[in-house]
């Protein structure tokens, strides 16, 4: 491994980080160290086989869910967010897509910023089709606003996405996020 791949990996974590807060790091490090009891456990109980498979076990099942209850407390509780959409759609007289809005922290915490992602999805599709452009839509559009939501603050939104020349007539499925 040489210096530009290694400084290629660092400065990808490094955008990832920067959306990390003081929470976040708090919530990973208990899942963290969960994790790590419940090991612990199994090898101290190791003389007692099925209570130390047992905690074993419950060490595995959280390593392998612990990315889910991550975003499940984040976003229902400490960073849980309510948006009111306006406008969702194409304008009349432009092949251009506007989306406009309000976005409120209703959690439990101050966020640094918000995150606006906007997929297009095709319309008059198949129920399997949709699932499939559901999970990987034809297109999504982000924005990123870097004001600071107190709790119960509101952040308007207006995103005018251009120059999209398809003749495909698309749904917009607008979600937003505070990190």
């Amino acid at each position: 491994m040489n210096l530009a791949t290694l400084n290629e990996y660092f400065s990808k974590f490094s955008t990832i980080f920067g959306y990390l807060s003081l929470a976040d790091y708090l919530v990973l490090v208990v899942f963290f160290l969960c994790i790590v009891l419940f090991f612990l456990l199994a090898v101290a109980l190791r003389h007692r086989i099925l209570l130390g498979i047992f905690m074993f076990l419950c060490s595995m099942i959280l390593l392998v869910l612990s990315p889910y209850f991550y975003q499940i407390t984040m976003e229902n509780y400490l960073k849980k967010v309510e948006m009111k959409l306006s406008y969702n759609g194409k304008l009349n007289f432009d092949p251009s897509y506007y989306v406009e809005g309000k976005i409120k922290n209703i959690g439990l915490l101050k966020t640094k910023g918000c995150i606006i992602s906007v997929d297009f999805l095709p319309k008059n599709l198949s129920p399997i089709k949709q699932l499939k452009y559901t999970l990987k839509p034809f297109y999504t559009h982000k924005e990123v606003y870097k004001t600071p939501l107190n709790k119960g603050e509101e952040l308007e939104f207006k995103i005018i996405i251009d120059n999209f020349k398809q003749q495909e007539e698309y749904m917009l499925k607008t979600r937003g996020m505070c990190y």
